[in-house]
């Protein structure tokens, strides 16, 4: 059985693990530590835990390591994909048995990701027709966002409203138009495969608000299917955009299109949270809390093996967690996390 070395906490140290060549279906992964100070360059893997019960076993610098499925599953199909860089995952990379270090490395949580050259946001399997959702936003994904479709979040309800007449002008506006004559998008089968690939368990993980928000550079893995983060939300928001735009209504194409399709489907916390980091706005742990009662009071609220993350895993992203003056502490039980504090401080 793998034994863990404690790390450094003054040095800010972090595992990082890579595979090794194997000459056997095992995963063969080497183990090395850095800071993050000054680290090597690394990708980050986000995922959702599922049932912790082990399934699987790895090889961790010739020792036994034992993972759960869904962990398995992403690590067999990054090694598929040649994947060679450094990574961080957190189920190898911190002693889950070690509550202290498990504390003070979820409370970097915020720089492993930011810090990393790539995140991988893997979806599990294909199944329900989540190919068809990937190959879709793989395809019109790019187009949107060089159309500027991202940007509509900004001031969305005057553009969208804006007559038909006028979309000529509007590189986005025009770009949705056209998207209402594709056929592809009128595939019978595509509404319920978004929707079944939106209401996914790993949306609603705490930790996937900052995953999300976080990376300069995502990367969302379903089954063999891959699609830039940005692409996969420029698509989706394109789709949505369409489906509620005053100046859709008034084309012919619109009555068909999406039909089935929820709005609140679309409404993916973490992703909400990138656009609203890169555009240098933050919102308050409560906020963050309470936002998907208030906008979508019919999807799952946060989710988290361990309940005291429903609160850790927002403070790398909360605009007031200093305010607050709260961190992971996985030594304090659910009841001492700060729930209460958190609602003092905003009474």
């Amino acid at each position: 059985m793998f034994s863990y070395r404690n790390l450094a906490r003054e040095a800010r140290e972090i595992r990082l693990v890579r595979f090794c060549v194997s000459g056997n279906d095992a995963i063969n992964l080497t183990l090395t530590r850095a800071s993050l100070n000054d680290p090597p360059p690394y990708h980050a893997l986000s995922y959702v835990w599922g049932d912790p019960t082990p399934t699987a076993t790895v090889d961790l610098d010739g020792n036994p390591l034992p993972i759960g499925s869904n962990l398995n599953g992403a690590l067999l199909r990054l090694r598929q994909n040649g994947v060679v860089a450094w990574l961080w995952v957190d189920a190898i990379c911190i002693d889950q048995n070690n509550h202290e270090e498990r504390s003070w490395q979820a409370a970097q949580m915020r720089d492993i990701f930011a810090q990393a050259s790539l995140v991988y946001i893997w979806l599990g399997a294909d199944y329900n027709n989540s190919e068809l959702v990937l190959d879709t936003t793989q395809r019109i994904g790019p187009d949107a966002l060089d159309a500027g479709i991202l940007d509509l979040w900004d001031d969305w309800p005057f553009r969208l409203d804006t007559g038909s007449e006028n979309m000529g002008d509007d590189k986005a506006l025009s770009f949705l138009a056209e998207l209402l004559t594709d056929e592809a998008l009128r595939c019978p089968d595509l509404p319920k495969a978004i929707m079944d690939l939106l209401g996914r368990a790993n949306w609603f993980r705490s930790w996937i608000t900052q995953e999300l928000a976080l990376p300069r550079t995502g990367l969302v893995m379903c089954g063999s299917r891959h699609v830039s983060l940005d692409a996969f939300d420029a698509a989706l928001s394109a789709v949505y955009f369409a489906k509620v735009g005053r100046f859709a209504r008034q084309l012919p194409e619109w009555r068909d299109f999406g039909a089935g399709l929820g709005n609140n489907v679309f409404h993916i916390r973490g992703l909400v949270a990138r656009r609203q980091h890169r555009r240098g706005r933050g919102a308050d742990l409560v906020e963050f809390l309470l936002a998907d009662l208030r906008i979508a009071p019919d999807r799952p609220f946060y989710a988290a093996t361990d309940a005291r993350d429903v609160i850790f895993g927002l403070l790398g992203i909360a605009a007031d967690t200093a305010h607050l003056r709260l961190c992971p502490d996985y030594s304090k039980t659910v009841a001492q996390t700060g729930i209460l504090h958190v609602s003092e401080r905003h009474a």
